[in-house]
């Protein structure tokens, strides 16, 4: 039901608005206004749980595959692989013993006794810290490779910050765990890797298919060993109860999700529920009577002994693995460094197993550049290419030197930017598209289409294409143009082609009453068609939209393209949602959701979609909104999932992360990237 006489107010506030900046070329077709929340329909809504707000440590530097620990209110890593996947030589180590204080998670030691190891193990007793085995490498950069495992095994005594010497392990071990039970240090798994036999072949290496135990705290230390009924590397172990569980790794022959449990009182063997996906490079720790894991695939998982099945917990914002899981106190667990498809993750996740409410993790780093808003992006392998966008954070700054050029890749494992190619021309609000992405060995290219900068005489809607090689970081100019200039349109891709929907050509040129041409048309175009074929690129179909639309969010679920909010003609906010299905060409409509938005993000995540930022109107005009949204196709009905995230993130841009929406603004005077990862 349209809010007619609220409509008219904003409409005519909204036109007078834009004849009166147009004079000057200031007008923008994309208003950015600040949020608020406007009146509910209750018969739509629910009452949104309370938030669970959570964020990260950056760490010193990233590195993955090493030894950590917790013991008196301090975190310990120790050793740790520095280098690109499977590169060694011996300048690729992390050669500091970090120590992280947990009451503030800031403030970062450097301890005597680090070491150049990777697949070190490092546990505690509560007195005292001990690292066990690890691997090093003996070549120098760019020679074949030279790996050798150690049998050293120290003690370290944080009261006076000196290490003491125990029996070497009996043979060199590495890929290993370690664990304390019942103040007994136990080693199982790994393998013996040996620079004189080994060079560039680690499947050489000789896998260990017997355990180790110690008593560091007897008259003379000694290493018993005990039966292994597995050869595993890569593993990972926790003590719970009676039972030592042994969790996941590889075996000579392949990765590996087994759990087995050791009984070290009776000295015997059985076989616990596998842990759920992936467990190659996982990490176990036992908190509260429980054993929590990690998966490959960012997924906390726990079990008590005598259950029959391992029970999901919760996510990790960043999916890791050869990381490190570790008990903090009060219930938390950190989940520390590691690799994921992307690189080395240089941060600490604070992970909370068991909490019910929607969890948001912030994350802030310094921005690179100079915009504030309208960027376009490329959101690849755990890396935001941003480029282009506008210099202030103000609404309608549409004169030359506001629009940038600049371009930057923001990593999301090491949480730092690069700056890389520059964009060809200064623009803001392209929509972005990507191929190759599905293919390991296809070069992957961003597509920048459309979109809104200056000619020299105004600010006007574009139709040029730019497309950017990530592989290679080049931009060029792609060698066909829209049909007709546009912004504040929606892009979607669906069996291999690409949609256009609605939008907008602004040009101040053709007068007052002509600036404005609000698209109805939906372009088809296939990125894989050969220049040559004699055919458009670009195809309209039909029938076009139902009504005029920019300015809204839109998303692809399924065979479906939901497009909600916007505006149409004549600054008139938009109460309706269609749906659009590529398979039949036909328009359906889905209700409302609570709140009317201009440019908000709509993001497909897990069967549902997820209503995002966006201006909304209220008697005050347009503010900010800091709602979360969401809309089940089974039901046909929305929900509030938050009611105000707390934080006013402005002009924003929003993705699906894993099992989590990210948000992403550079929309502030305090030169910060600012990120929401939301699990809802």
């Amino acid at each position: 039901m349209k809010r007619i006489a609220y409509a008219l107010a904003v409409a005519v506030a909204l036109m007078l608005g834009a004849y009166a900046s147009a004079e000057d070329n200031r007008h923008t077709p994309e208003p950015d206004q600040p949020t608020t929340e406007s009146p509910t329909d209750s018969a739509n809504v629910r009452t949104a749980p309370l938030l669970e707000v959570g964020g990260v440590t950056v760490m010193p530097q990233a590195f993955t595959s090493f030894g950590a620990c917790a013991q008196g209110g301090y975190l310990y890593m120790i050793g740790g692989h520095t280098g690109a996947p499977h590169e060694y030589d011996r300048e690729g180590f992390n050669r500091n013993f970090y120590r992280l204080n947990l009451h503030d998670r800031s403030s970062w030691e450097i301890l005597p006794g680090g070491v150049g190891l990777q697949s070190v193990a490092l546990v505690s007793d509560g007195e005292r810290l001990y690292r066990v085995g690890g691997m090093t490498a003996l070549n120098a950069p760019d020679q074949p490779h030279q790996l050798t495992s150690t049998l050293e095994v120290q003690a370290f005594d944080p009261l006076n910050r000196a290490w003491t010497s125990l029996p070497d392990l009996p043979d060199n071990r590495s890929s290993h765990d370690a664990v304390i039970h019942d103040g007994k240090l136990f080693v199982f798994g790994g393998w013996k890797l040996a620079a004189d036999s080994l060079e560039d072949n680690a499947d050489e290496g000789d896998w260990h298919d017997t355990a180790l135990v110690l008593d560091p705290n007897a008259e003379k230390p000694a290493w018993k060993t005990l039966t292994q009924p597995f050869k595993t590397r890569a593993i990972a172990l926790a003590s719970c109860g009676t039972h030592i569980y042994a969790i996941g790794g590889m075996s000579p022959e392949g990765i590996t999700s087994a759990v087995h449990l050791y009984d070290p009182a009776t000295n015997e063997w059985s076989d616990g529920p596998e842990l759920p996906g992936f467990a190659f490079g996982t990490s176990a720790f036992a908190m509260d009577g429980r054993v929590y894991a990690t998966n490959w695939e960012g997924k906390l998982f726990s079990h008590a002994p005598g259950e029959d099945a391992w029970c999901a917990d919760a996510t990790l914002t960043f999916p890791r693995f050869f990381h490190r899981l570790v008990a903090v106190g009060n219930g938390q667990l950190a989940a520390i460094g590691g690799v994921t498809r992307g690189g080395q993750i240089r941060n600490i996740e604070w992970l909370k197993p068991g909490a019910n409410s929607p969890k948001v993790t912030r994350v802030v780093i310094p921005a690179p550049g100079n915009a504030k808003a309208r960027q376009g992006i490329f959101f690849f392998n755990n890396n935001l290419y941003v480029f282009g966008g506008n210099n202030s954070v103000l609404d309608h700054q549409f004169k030359p030197e506001n629009f940038l050029n600049e371009a930057f890749k923001i990593s999301l494992t090491s949480l730092s930017a690069e700056r890389i190619a520059t964009l060809p021309v200064n623009r803001q609000s392209f929509q972005t598209f990507m191929t190759g992405t599905q293919d390991r060995f296809a070069e992957k290219i961003g597509y920048a289409v459309g979109g809104f900068g200056h000619d020299g005489k105004a600010a006007v809607s574009h139709s040029e294409i730019f497309q950017y090689s990530i592989d290679a970081d080049v931009w060029e100019p792609a060698k066909l143009k829209l049909p007709a200039p546009l912004t504040q349109f929606g892009v979607a891709e669906h069996d291999g082609k690409v949609y256009l929907f609605g939008g907008l050509d602004f040009d101040p040129a053709r007068g007052k009453k002509e600036q404005f041409q609000e698209s109805r048309t939906i372009w088809q175009f296939d990125p894989e068609a050969k220049e040559d074929s004699g055919k458009d690129r670009f195809v309209a179909l039909t029938p076009k939209l139902p009504v005029s639309r920019r300015a809204f969010g839109g998303a692809v679920l399924g065979d479906k393209y939901y497009l909600v909010g916007g505006m149409t003609k004549d600054f008139e906010e938009l109460d309706r949602c269609d749906v659009y299905d590529f398979r039949t060409g036909e328009w359906s409509q889905i209700p409302n959701p609570r709140d009317a938005r201009l440019s908000p993000k709509l993001i497909p995540l897990n069967g549902k979609l997820y209503l995002v930022g966006g201006s909304s109107p209220t008697l005050e005009g347009f503010k900010r909104n800091t709602s979360v949204e969401v809309f089940d196709p089974a039901t046909g009905k929305w929900a509030v999932v938050i009611d105000d995230l707390g934080e006013n993130l402005g002009e924003l841009q929003a993705f699906a992360c894993g099992e989590r929406i990210l948000m992403y603004s550079v929309h502030n005077d305090s030169n910060e990237i600012r990120l929401l990862f939301i699990e809802p």
